[in-house]
């Protein structure tokens, strides 16, 4: 009998185990899929503006980036890049304080001068100037064919890289861009869970109408038996 009642609270740590992590992750991809942004537009996750990577020009040889001490390395065509944005009030203290901060190294994702306000670029810095109370910054992409640089000024700066991650970018880009799947994914254990209560729902009422018919059998014996 206490084996039998082990292996049941066993199974139920188990099951309510599998529901709780089930749970967390039908929650992040919902969280994930909403807030992950498309090839041309941004995201939010977690306060961060969220961006995929399209093109290679930040693929750099792994010599370029030896010895360099960048705090954003190589980022692969599909990363999900993560920027801290500058605030939109250019004159408030905070902006200063993100625009000094930015130095020669750091990774930015910018609308460029040459193409217009549709398009975002995130290179790196390779050099600043400052033109009266204005900060223009050059930048260029790391991988070895890319030779041309863009110069912008600070009121073109959408934000700073502050991290990236190829794995998140290409789950979002399999997985979670496939509405399809991640319904299939999401639903086939939410029905097995389903089914699963239901039986045991029917189960416990089963047992409970047997146990009566067994205790009024009982008493229907015992009362045979007084007679």
């Amino acid at each position: 009998m206490k084996s039998k009642s082990t292996g049941k609270r066993i199974l139920n740590i188990f099951e309510w185990f599998f529901i709780v992590v089930f749970a967390l992750f039908a929650i992040s991809c919902l969280i994930f899929t909403a807030s992950t942004p498309g090839s041309n537009s941004s995201g939010n996750l977690f306060g961060f503006e969220t961006r995929l990577v399209v093109s290679g020009s930040m693929e750099g040889d792994d010599e370029f980036y030896k010895d360099k001490g960048f705090s954003i390395g190589k980022i692969k065509t599909g990363s999900l890049i993560f920027i801290e944005s500058l605030p939109k009030d250019s004159k408030s203290e905070t902006y200063k304080i993100k625009i000094n901060d930015i130095k020669i190294g750091d990774v930015l994702t910018f609308t460029p001068v040459s193409v217009g306000q549709d398009i975002s670029i995130t290179h790196r810095v390779i050099s600043i100037e400052e033109k009266g109370t204005t900060k223009y910054f050059t930048t260029k992409g790391d991988a070895p064919n890319i030779t041309a640089t863009e110069t912008f000024p600070e009121s073109n700066i959408i934000g700073k890289v502050t991290g990236q991650s190829y794995f998140l970018g290409c789950f979002y880009t399999y997985f979670l861009n496939n509405k399809p799947l991640v319904a299939t994914v999401i639903l086939i254990p939410v029905v097995c869970i389903i089914g699963y209560e239901t039986y045991k729902i029917i189960r416990i009422v089963q047992e409970d109408k047997a146990k009566k018919k067994a205790l009024a059998s009982d008493k229907e014996n015992k009362e045979k038996e007084e007679k």
